[in-house]
């Protein structure tokens, strides 16, 4: 519940976000100002600071699709939305689904502390979705998994968590090339960096002013869904059956071309991906 003492708008501390577009091999961020990608040099370093749970996605014809960002997929309610009509509310569990027929992708909100073009650390935000955060596969004629599997940002940060959290990470083109079918995307290579103390410092001090606004987002936003209720089981089945059904048509659609849109790459938000969920 709302009172004067709390009703404050909340401000975001990210100055910049960040995407890779799997067509073009490029990582830029948003310009709201300009209303344009703006292209960032490679190879791009950055301190981790924390990583929460979204959605996001696009549809021809209707726009993006997305959803605010939790903590605990297991816990915390998703309200997944296409332009601001909400098309899956609940669990991810009961929603994914759903979300997927609907062109909508698991995503990882990763924010980032990064120095401007003055040297200034400044808290950022990239959102892997898609290759970028699952990887890609290479030379799918080869016989081993080594020689055909490539990384993305979920597998190398869930293997390299400890040196990510004390160190800084450095973003390059991984130099070969990915396809799937006659569809041919490029995806970012990941290394661990030396960061010296008093840089660790100062992204140390980005991330608890960061923490403060993600505390009052998070009891903001979950406070705003309506309270999660369990489906029967005749329910469950018959939305089950409609996402199929939509999934299988939305299986046969063609590939969008790749263009860029608003603040979100829809090619690498609609890229294959091998998550497990």
């Amino acid at each position: 519940m709302s009172s004067r003492s709390n009703f404050t708008e909340l401000e975001n501390p990210c100055t910049r976000w960040f995407q890779w577009s799997g067509s073009e091999g490029t990582l830029s961020y948003y310009d709201k100002e300009k209303k344009e990608n703006i292209p960032v040099t490679l190879p791009f370093r950055f301190m981790w600071l924390t990583s929460l749970h979204t959605v996001k996605g696009y549809v021809e014809g209707k726009g993006g699709v997305y959803a605010n960002e939790v903590v605990d997929l297991s816990k915390q309610s998703l309200n997944v939305r296409i332009n601001k009509e909400s098309i899956a509310l609940g669990l991810w569990k009961d929603i994914k689904d759903t979300t997927k027929a609907n062109g909508g992708k698991y995503a990882q909100s990763t924010y980032i502390a990064y120095k401007d073009e003055s040297g200034e650390l400044r808290i950022g935000n990239i959102m892997f979705v898609g290759s970028s955060l699952a990887g890609g596969k290479h030379l799918i004629d080869k016989k081993t998994k080594a020689e055909i599997e490539l990384d993305g940002w979920m597998t190398f940060f869930s293997s390299r968590k400890s040196e990510i959290s004390k160190g800084a990470v450095e973003i390059s083109l991984e130099e070969r090339e990915c396809t799937k079918g006659a569809t041919k995307y490029r995806i970012p290579k990941f290394k661990i960096i030396a960061l010296d103390p008093k840089t660790n410092e100062s992204a140390m001090t980005l991330d608890r002013q960061l923490q403060e606004y993600i505390t009052a987002y998070l009891s903001k936003t979950q406070s705003e869904i309506p309270q999660h209720t369990e489906v029967s089981k005749e329910e469950q089945t018959h939305n089950d059956t409609i996402a199929r059904n939509r999934a299988a048509v939305d299986a046969m659609a063609p590939l969008d071309n790749g263009e860029d849109f608003g603040p979100f790459d829809k090619d690498e938000a609609n890229a294959v991906d091998n998550l497990p969920f």
